[in-house]
């Protein structure tokens, strides 16, 4: 019997991560004092894919994106799931047992992929990932699996339906939550900083 290196399987499940890492492709810009001080190579390196996020025509219709989103019924996102029922452990004695009311929504690794822009604000997106990956656990979406694709559950109520519809709302939530794109500095704040740094 071969015994498997746990250091290997930990390198192999972070290879799978990073190659599905979609920060590779899009760079945030932001307008601060540390964009003076680099040189022009890095600089030029940079300008690829860059987004700036500060500005004002961007965030607009970032803003309007989002009060469309909430305003949408989760209900209408489940033509974008898989959705699976399994007996549920939860509240309803006996009907629990004989019936499937858990539900399980999925979103795989390429459609979560595709979801970015089609569906899915692809800068929030981004942001999502970038807030996973980057922020030590303070901002990582809750239903990110190892393999890059999305699981949620729900057995809430002893109906499915109800149940399915709370798995959709904490997608909705947790989207809007955990892409939530960083404040815009006020030339103040900037002129603060550059004063500390000085």
């Amino acid at each position: 019997m071969i015994l498997r290196n746990p250091f290997i399987r930990s390198q192999q499940r972070r290879q799978t991560i990073l190659a599905y890492n979609p920060l590779s492709q899009v760079r945030f810009k932001s307008t601060t004092s540390s964009d003076k001080t680099r040189t022009p190579q890095s600089k030029s390196q940079s300008q690829i894919n860059e987004i700036d996020i500060d500005d004002p025509k961007l965030r607009s219709s970032i803003d309007q994106w989002i009060k469309n989103f909430k305003n949408v019924d989760p209900i209408n996102l489940k033509g974008k799931f898989e959705i699976e029922y399994a007996r549920s452990s939860g509240p309803g004695g006996q009907h629990v047992n004989k019936t499937e009311t858990k539900v399980i929504i999925k979103l795989n690794h390429e459609n979560w992929s595709n979801s970015r822009g089609d569906w899915l604000n692809e800068i929030l997106f981004d942001n999502l990932i970038k807030n996973y990956y980057s922020n030590k656990g303070k901002l990582k979406f809750p239903y990110l699996t190892p393999n890059g694709s999305v699981l949620i559950m729900s057995e809430l109520t002893r109906y499915k339906d109800k149940n399915l519809k709370d798995c959709l709302n904490k997608f909705k939530i947790n989207f809007l939550k955990y892409s939530k794109l960083p404040e815009i500095k006020s030339n103040d704040t900037i002129e603060k900083w550059e004063t500390l740094e000085k």
